[in-house]
C-alpha cells in the first residue's frame, strides 16, 4: 500500500549537524575601566574540554562538569566601546556535533558580558559514549536499516522506541527497543532489550505509533504483512500479550475486512481504557481516512462508528484521497471526548493539510471545520502560497489545536509549518504567528525542504522535530522551539533551532520522527541517521532544554 507520508519520507535523502541550548549567566566582574566576556557552556561532559576564542586571538580552555553546564569568563579585559566575538576554536575530542554560540558578539557597554551561551546541548550524561546519543542497528539480525518511528517514556523513566528493523530478506520487522534513563539498552526487556515481530517473510511489519495503557502494557499501531493495519499489545516485560486480540497478541483490520489494504499511524487510549487507532485504508483506487476503536481486550468496539470504524471517504464538496496521520483527544480526561485527526487531503497534484473532528460515537462533528463554506466536520487549509501542504502531527495547546507539517512555498519547496486552530470551530488563531501559521525554512542551512513530523506542547512552549535540507543537499534531524504565540525561542540552540546529521557516523541523512519530554525536562528525539556504511541506524538524541 505505502500511501502514507512515511513512504515519501523514506524515499528522500536526509542531513546536517547538531547542538545548542544554554544555561543562565555567569562570568567575571571586570574592573572600573576593564570588563570581561563570559557565559555558560552546556552539554560539556566530565573529562572533556572545549577551546573558545575571543576576538580570534585569545583562547580559553573550558573543562567539562558532571552537571553538563559550566560557567566561564575570558581573563582578557575590554573597554567600553570595544567589540567582542566568541567562537569555538576546538570542539571536544570525539564529538563531531555542531556547537553553536548564542549572543556571540556585540559591543562592551560599561559592564561585563555574562550571557554568551556555548551550546553543545546534547546531554553528555546519556548514552554509551556519554555524548547524548544512542544508536542501534541490526535489531532483526541483519545490518540493514533500523528506524525509530515513535517513542514513549514509562513510569520508571525507561525510554521505549517503536519502528522497524530490516531483516536479511530486505523486509522489515516491527521492533520495540527499551532503554533505561541513562541510555543503556534494558536487557531485561524482550530478547536482550528489543522485541520484534516477523509476520510474512515477504512482507513488511512496521510500528508507526506507541502508547502505554493504564497497566503499563505497550500498544503499537502500524502495518502487518505489508498491507494491513495492526494493533499489537506487549507486556511491560516485552512479551506479546497473548490475551489480546485474537489470542496472538495483535488485532488486524484484515480480521474485519480483508478487501482493504490499510495502516495505523497513531494510537492512544481514552479515559475509559478504550484504544483508538487512526490511519488509512486503500482499495487500489483511492484512500480513506479511518479511525478504529477497540476495547481493552483488543476486540473491536461495535458501538463506535459503523462496525467499530469511522471512515471518511469524502463529501459532496470534498473528494480525493484522505490520509490520517495523527490522533488526539479534545478532552483527554473525559470518557466521552471528541476525537481529532490530522492528515492530508489530496486530489490530482494538489494536497492540503486537514483536520477531522468526530464525536465520541464516531460521527463527524458538524460544528467543526468549514471547507468551501460548508461546516462538515473537516477543516482543510489552503491559504499558503504554494500548492501542496501536509499535516503530520496534532497536539493540544489548552483548548486550541496545534498541527505540524509543511507548506509548499512559492518556489515549490517545503517549509516546516505549525498551525494553531481553535478546538471548537477549527478557526485559525489570528494572534499566532502570521494569521495563525508559523513557517520556517533553511534550519540546516540549505535552501531546500524543511518538514515537521511531530509536535508537542510543553510548559507553554512548542517543540517540533523533523528534517531540514542542508547546503550539500542532504538532510539533518531538526528541532524547532517556539513560544505559544509562535515566536522562535532564541535561547534554544541557534536562534530556536537545533540540527544534527552525524549521530550514527555518516553525514548525509538524518531525521527526527518523534519527541518526548522526560521528568527532568530534557528533550528526547527518536528517528534515524545514516551510518558509515550508508545504512540507517535507529537513533535517540537527548538534549538539555
Amino acid at each position: 500500500m505505502k500511501k502514507s507520508w512515511w513512504g515519501m519520507f523514506l524515499g528522500v535523502a536526509f542531513l546536517l549537524a547538531a547542538a545548542g541550548c544554554g544555561g543562565g549567566g555567569g562570568g567575571g566582574g571586570g574592573s572600573s575601566d576593564g570588563f570581561t566576556v563570559g557565559g555558560t557552556v552546556s552539554g560539556l561532559t566530565e573529562g572533556s574540554s572545549i577551546v573558545l576564542t575571543l576576538n580570534g586571538a585569545n583562547d580559553l580552555t573550558v573543562a567539562g562538569d558532571p552537571d553538563g553546564i559550566v560557567t566561564f569568563a575570558f581573563p582578557n579585559e575590554l573597554k567600553t566601546g570595544d567589540a567582542y566575538a566568541v567562537t569555538v576554536q576546538t570542539p571536544p575530542a570525539g564529538v563531531g556535533h555542531f556547537w553553536s554560540v548564542a549572543n556571540a558578539s556585540g559591543t562592551i557597554a560599561g559592564a561585563s558580558v555574562t550571557d554568551v551561551r556555548v551550546n553543545g546541548q546534547l546531554d553528555g550524561t546519556f548514552g554509551e559514549n556519554l555524548d547524548g546519543i544512542v544508536t542501534s542497528n541490526g535489531a532483526a539480525g541483519f545490518a540493514g536499516a533500523d528506524i525509530g518511528r515513535a517513542m514513549a517514556i514509562d513510569g520508571d523513566g525507561n525510554i521505549l522506541v517503536v519502528g522497524e528493523s530490516e531483516r536479511a530478506s530486505g523486509n522489515s520487522d516491527m521492533t520495540i527497543w527499551r532503554y533505561d534513563a541513562t541510555g543503556s539498552l534494558d536487557v531485561s526487556f524482550g530478547d536482550g532489550g528489543t522485541a520484534t515481530y516477523n509476520g510474512d517473510e515477504n512482507g513488511d511489519d512496521i510500528g508507526y505509533a506507541i502508547a502505554l495503557d493504564g497497566s503499563g502494557n505497550i500498544l503499537v499501531a502500524g502495518m502487518i504483512d505489508d498491507d494491513d493495519m495492526a494493533l499489537w499489545r506487549y507486556t511491560p516485560d516485552g512479551d506479546p500479550d497473548l490475551t489480546f486480540g485474537g489470542g496472538d497478541g495483535f488485532a488486524s483490520y484484515e480480521d474485519l475486512d480483508p478487501s482493504y489494504g490499510s495502516e495505523g499511524m497513531s494510537v492512544l487510549t481514552d479515559a475509559s481504557g478504550r484504544i483508538l487507532v487512526a490511519g488509512s485504508r486503500w482499495d487500489g483506487e483511492d484512500t480513506d481516512m479511518v479511525i478504529w476503536r477497540y476495547a481493552e481486550s483488543g476486540a473491536i468496539d461495535l458501538t463506535f462508528g459503523t462496525g467499530g470504524t469511522a471512515v471518511y471517504s469524502g463529501s459532496s464538496s470534498l473528494s480525493g484521497d484522505f490520509v490520517g496521520n495523527s490522533l488526539a483527544l479534545a478532552n483527554p480526561a473525559d470518557e466521552d471526548s471528541a476525537i481529532l485527526v490530522a492528515g492530508t487531503v489530496s486530489s490530482g497534484t494538489t494536497a492540503r493539510m486537514a483536520v477531522w473532528k468526530y464525536t465520541p460515537s464516531g460521527t463527524l462533528d458538524n460544528l467543526f471545520g468549514g471547507y468551501d463554506g460548508i461546516t462538515d466536520g473537516v477543516l482543510v487549509y489552503s491559504g499558503a502560497a504554494g500548492s501542496n501542504h501536509a499535516g503530520f502531527s496534532i497536539t493540544l495547546a489548552g483548548s486550541d489545536l496545534l498541527v505540524a507539517g509543511y507548506v509548499r512555498n512559492a518556489s515549490s519547496l517545503a517549509d516546516m509549518a505549525i498551525w494553531r486552530f481553535t478546538g471548537t470551530g477549527g478557526s485559525l488563531v489570528s494572534t499566532f504567528g502570521t494569521a495563525g501559521v508559523v513557517t520556517h525554512d533553511s534550519a540546516a542551512g540549505g535552501n531546500g525542504d524543511d518538514q515537521g513530523f511531530f509536535i508537542t506542547f510543553d510548559d507553554g512552549n512548542i517543540l517540533v522535530t523533523g528534517k531540514s535540507q542542508n547546503a550539500a543537499d542532504g538532510y539533518a534531524m531538526a528541532i524547532w522551539k517556539y513560544t505559544g504565540n509562535g515566536a522562535r525561542i532564541s535561547s534554544f540552540g541557534l536562534n530556536g533551532v537545533l540540527v544534527d546529521n552525524s549521530a550514527a557516523g555518516g553525514d548525509y541523512l538524518a531525521a527526527g520522527t518523534s519527541l518526548a519530554i522526560d521528568a527532568e525536562g530534557r528533550i528526547l528525539v527518536t528517528g534515524c541517521s545514516a551510518n558509515t556504511a550508508n545504512d540507517l541506524d535507529m537513533v535517540i538524541w537527548r538534549y538539555f532544554p
